[in-house]
């Protein structure tokens, strides 16, 4: 088997090849469409000739326009046919494919040709974008759960999850996504326009659709379109919408128990004990102008983690709906429904003796939109959102506390998260689009979007028993944590964004946006809140040497603010959880707290302790993340390819801090301790150990502040390569080469300690900020995926996505014993000095299909996840000692799924 230093020396090697990158436009759900009016030779442009877009089998608008210069529309994704007649001759007609986010130009010149009148040339030119597209035919063909969020996994080339999803080990926990050095808290998803990001949980969308529902995903990290809140990365999702005749299908997917690869001589972090998956989807018209899509899905699994006695279960009941409706030419109202019902594993049940716990999670969507376009291609587009969903846990008033392992199960405080309540999203969008305008003598593609909107969140703690807290199996502390009635949480947005495209030549294009925010946020009874205006610039350049195809150089550089975290607002919330951390000495060994075991240390919390009530500074700034992008595509022989490098910056990041208590209350000592463990390091480093003093004890009392750290750090370079030949071949390898450090929330290796967007306890005790700065989670430092899918003349189809990504970086611990805070530890070294094995997975898809008549097939499918069943480590014994690097865990065992297909 190949070691790591061995597949990053073969990484090396192809990031000094130029490889083709697949780079598309993908900054929003519909495609554009650019006709331009061109000279040919000493003849002037065509002067007169009409156009005219017609959608292939989609209920969309016909676009018609009379081209003296320049005509852009919007459309939705799909194939049309463009037909263009000149004064006097024969029509011109062209099939033309609109990918989302994409954009196709049409060039109008007079033909040299005798016998024609036109000459109509079509061209995809490469964006220079910064994004990767999965159309319909991967998100059906791709082996994956039918999630948005493991497909990206698996198949996206530069992002990382906190989870292997490996079949749907995972399904139902919200999958978190971070790449590009930004916190998977910025993470932001869209469909149809509508932001789904969770106002609770950022990063996570509200809604989860189905795979079944979309007509295509995209993802996009630098370069990001200006109506889009946040840093980014943004994941667009586009909607299927109904067809001219009615069309659907029925699929059945199982992972039977007795399939599924069981556990080898180390415990896989989880497995996958079974997992059924039905589906119905279908689309059509229900008037010779208006049509409906619907799908619905149900789903239930069941996992095993660690191999320990409980089975966790999941279920869901989804519905989803598209109606589109058309009136006169060039307009459309388009309603998008969703309605989930779904059971799954309590978010915080590490903390509960019974880990079996269970929440119940309801969400739904509507979201109503008008678009009216001319035939000069100005547009106007006007669309309102409401979101709601809820979380309710199964819980008894009696439930008893359990103990949890610090260096397993995370920070104790995160565990006494509220799960009971809801949250709610409002909003009302809009936006212009002139026709193209020649100011200056250039061509400009202006657009224009403001937006007005809230987010709410009811939370309640409900019933949270005291736990206690092990720290590498010994007793450490104990967590007595409770809340007075509910919290109530509100941030209100307004935004406005301008966009103008300026074609200064047929080779050079400048993109140049702003966007302003405006964001007011408070809790319920709290004497502080926060209260953000911003400006967001950004511009871009594309550049096409040879002309309008083949290499295109692109370069940007932008500003783009962080969101208002909803849960930056506990801090001063009367109703946020509050409570006591008690040292917990077990005099007699048996792993039970008793009160005279207890030694009350910290008061926790951000609502009040007895030193006072947590505040928010007055000046408290947004989060800012500043990026550049530089890079080439090329198209040749087939190849789309290319190279990009990223460099972003995070600045005034926010940070709770502990006033009541800082670093001058406690006493220092200063050990020798050898670093990183790498054969012939010679020496030692000092490394201090905080001890609180008793006199402490209780006067913590905390603020919410701006951290003055340097600013968190990604400097990326990204290859990728795509051919495709038609329906029958597709191919796509993306590799990656950087580094992502800044400072992680909270001591430890995990997704909710490793992440700079998180407040965490990295400021508020001095043991946490030693060697808090290093690589973050989402760094993998190499990163290899390629996925490929074949369609063969006969019944037979296929698809595998292969993922290499190197180990995750942690630091060694030390435990620091004999302090007043109970049993600590202190990080040895940056993360990063070392990581775990790199992760392997090899999924593959295999499907014969047989028609049934014209328009009917039924097929039957086989998916394997982990198809080699490799069992590399995703976790280690980190701490100090003999079992130091001693693997703890490896990656989930290979699954299998059986399916069945009817198409109609």
């Amino acid at each position: 088997m190949l070691r790591g230093r061995h597949l990053r020396a073969l990484v090396c090697t192809l990031l000094l090849v130029p490889l083709p990158p697949t780079a598309v436009r993908a900054q929003g759900a519909s495609a554009q469409v650019r006709i331009a009016a061109e000279a040919a030779g000493q003849t002037g442009p065509p002067s007169g000739a009409e156009v005219e877009l017609e959608p292939l089998g989609l209920m969309a608008p016909t676009r018609r326009a009379r081209i003296d210069g320049v005509v852009t529309w919007s459309v939705p994704p799909g194939e049309y046919r463009l037909r263009v007649r000149p004064t006097s001759g024969s029509p011109v007609e062209r099939v033309i494919d609109a990918e989302p986010g994409g954009l196709v130009s049409v060039i109008v010149r007079p033909s040299a040709d005798p016998s024609a009148a036109l000459e109509v040339a079509v061209e995809s030119p490469g964006t220079g974008s910064y994004g990767v597209l999965f159309p319909r035919r991967l998100l059906e063909g791709l082996p994956s759960s039918r999630t948005v969020q493991s497909l990206l996994e698996t198949a996206h080339g530069f992002l990382i999850a906190d989870t292997i999803d490996g079949g749907g080990i995972w399904t139902g926990d919200p999958i978190r996504l971070g790449g590009y050095g930004s916190s998977s808290r910025q993470v932001t998803y869209t469909l149809a326009g509508a932001d789904l990001t969770d106002p609770l949980v950022l990063g996570t969308p509200m809604i989860f659709p189905a795979l079944g529902a979309l007509q295509a995903v995209s993802a996009e990290a630098a370069h990001l379109d200006p109506s889009a809140a946040g840093p980014g990365p943004l994941v667009v999702m586009a909607p299927k919408r109904p067809s001219t005749t009615w069309t659907g299908d029925v699929s059945v997917e199982a992972s039977p128990p007795g399939l599924q690869a069981d556990a080898g001589d180390i415990v896989p972090i989880a497995r996958l004990e079974s997992w059924t998956d039905g589906s119905v989807a279908a689309g059509g018209p229900l008037a010779p102008s208006a049509g409906l899509f619907v799908a619905g899905r149900v789903n239930d699994a069941r996992r095993v983690e660690r191999e320990e006695p409980v089975r966790l279960d999941h279920d869901t009941r989804a519905f989803f709906a598209h109606a589109v409706g058309m009136g006169a030419p060039g307009r459309e109202i388009g309603v998008v429904a969703s309605v989930t019902d779904a059971t799954r594993p309590l978010e915080t049940r590490a903390s509960f003796a019974d880990r079996a716990q269970a929440q119940r999670d309801r969400q739904a969507l509507v979201s109503a939109s008008w678009q009216a376009m001319r035939e000069n291609g100005a547009g106007w587009t006007l669309a309102a959102d409401y979101q709601r969903a809820s979380a309710a846990a199964d819980l008894t008033p009696d439930a008893a506390g359990g103990l949890i392992e610090r260096l397993r199960d995370g920070p104790p405080l995160r565990l006494a998260d509220p799960v009971d309540g809801a949250r709610q999203r409002w909003a009302v969008r809009g936006a212009f689009t002139p026709a193209v305008r020649r100011w200056l003598g250039r061509d400009h593609v202006l657009r224009l979007g403001a937006s007005v909107g809230a987010v709410a969140a009811t939370l309640r703690l409900g019933p949270q028993p005291v736990f206690g807290e092990l720290v590498n199996g010994r007793p450490a502390r104990v967590w007595d944590i409770a809340a007075s009635g509910e919290s109530h949480r509100t941030v209100t947005s307004a935004s406005a964004f301008v966009d103008d495209q300026i074609l200064l030549s047929d080779r050079l294009t400048m993109s140049a946006a702003l966007r302003l925010d405006v964001d007011r946020g408070s809790a319920r009874g709290a004497a502080g809140d926060i209260g953000w205006t911003t400006a967001s610039p950004r511009a871009a350049l594309a550049w096409r040497p040879s002309g309008r195809d083949g290499l295109v150089i692109t370069a940007g550089y932008g500003w783009y603010r962080h969101r208002l975290p909803i849960d930056a607002l506990a801090v001063g919330d009367p109703a946020a959880p509050t409570g006591t951390m008690y040292r917990w000495d077990d005099e007699d060994g048996n792993r039970r707290f008793a009160p005279s075991e207890l030694t009350a240390v910290a008061a926790v919390g951000t609502c009040c302790t007895a030193a006072g009530a947590g505040v928010i500074a007055e000046d408290l700034r947004r989060p800012t993340t500043r990026a550049f992008h530089i890079g080439f595509e090329h198209r040749w022989l087939g190849w789309r390819w290319g190279i990009t490098g990223l460099d972003r910056r995070e600045d005034d990041l926010l940070a709770l801090v502990n006033t009541g208590v800082t670093p001058d209350d406690f006493d220092v000592t200063v050990i020798d301790d050898p670093g990183v463990d790498i054969a012939g390091l010679q020496g030692f480093n000092p490394l201090p150990i905080y001890d609180r003093q008793s006199a402490s004890f209780g006067l913590d009392r905390y603020a919410l502040v701006n951290t003055a750290a340097l600013p968190s750090r990604y400097q990326g370079l990204d290859v990728s390569v795509a051919r495709e030949a038609g329906d029958r071949f597709y191919l796509r390898f993306g590799g990656s080469a950087y580094r992502a450090e800044g400072i992680g929330a909270s001591r430890g290796y995990r997704p909710d300690e490793n992440d700079q967007g998180l407040l965490g306890e990295v400021f508020t005790t001095p043991n946490a900020a030693t060697n808090a700065r290093g690589r973050l989670f989402s760094d993998r430092a190499f990163v290899m995926k390629v996925l490929g899918a074949y369609t063969g003349p006969g019944p037979f189809r296929a698809a595998a996505v292969a993922r290499y990504q190197d180990g995750q970086p942690f630091s060694r611990l030390v435990l620091a014993e004999g302090v007043g805070q109970g049993l600590d530890v202190v990080q040895a070294y940056p993360r990063g000095g070392q990581r775990f094995t790199f992760t392997a997975t090899l999924d593959a898809r295999a499907e014969l299909r047989w028609p049934l008549g014209a328009s009917r097939a039924v097929s039957v499918t086989l998916d394997v996840f982990n198809l080699l069943d490799m069992a590399n480590e995703v976790e280690e014994d980190i701490v100090t000692g003999p079992a130091f690097r001693t693997i703890t865990a490896v990656q989930p065992p290979r699954v299998v799924r059986l399916g069945v297909r009817v198409t109609f």
